[in-house]
Order: C-alpha cells, then sequence, then structure tokens
C-alpha cells in the first residue's frame, strides 16, 4: 500500500493465540505455550531469511521478555529485544529507534497495539 507520503506500509501477518476458551463441548481448552513458542520462532526465522522484521505482541509483558530472551539460543545473528511499561521513556525509544533502523529484527512487548507503538 502506498500512501500520499512515499511511505510504503508493509504486509502484516496477524495471528491470535488466545490461552484458552470453550471446546464446543464445555470443556476449556489450554494453550501449549512451549507449542506456541516453536510455532513462533519458525515464523520468526522465516521471516528473518526472507529478510523481514517481526513485531510481536504478547498479553502479558514476561512472556514478551522470556520469548524475545529465548531468540538468540535458537538463531545464530537474530537480534531481539523487548519493550515494557516498567522501563523509561527513554530506554523504550532506544529500542524502538533500534528496531526502525534493522539494528533489531524482533521486537516483543505487551498491549503494543492498544497502547500505540509508532514504527513507520
Amino acid at each position: 500500500v502506498h500512501r500520499p507520503t512515499h511511505i510504503v506500509n508493509p504486509d502484516i501477518d496477524i495471528r491470535l493465540v488466545e490461552p484458552g476458551g470453550d471446546t464446543g463441548d464445555g470443556r476449556k481448552r489450554k494453550v501449549d505455550i512451549k507449542q506456541v513458542f516453536i510455532e513462533i520462532r519458525e515464523e520468526v526465522q522465516r521471516a528473518y531469511h526472507e529478510g523481514y522484521q517481526v513485531l510481536i505482541a504478547f498479553a502479558e509483558t514476561s512472556t514478551a521478555e522470556i520469548f524475545a530472551e529465548s531468540i538468540p539460543h535458537h538463531f545464530r545473528g537474530v537480534k531481539a529485544d523487548f519493550i515494557a511499561g516498567w522501563q523509561s521513556q527513554k530506554e523504550r525509544q532506544a529500542k524502538i529507534r533500534d528496531f526502525r533502523k534493522g539494528k533489531t529484527h524482533v521486537l516483543c512487548g505487551c498491549q503494543l497495539i492498544t497502547e500505540g507503538l509508532d514504527i513507520p
């Protein structure tokens, strides 16, 4: 998508994983977070090899932090980071700047969409 400013909007792939819910027969289902992490890591690897960056919004800040810290252990050369509300504004801005410049390949956070994130 091209805007009048000549900035190109990237293709966005949004996937929602809910940590529970009804299975249809009255039972509650649980999501295996390890399996979710594996699936997300596979997408991260694919995106990295295709030259894309990845922005991941988790439901909890602690999950975002754990996932971001796990990425370098699984993929050599992929830099991941996370942003959280408890970090200083200066620290968050530096992390967003690194993501914009392509220094960070994966940026994880919590409530990124509801809080707003300006990364053109």
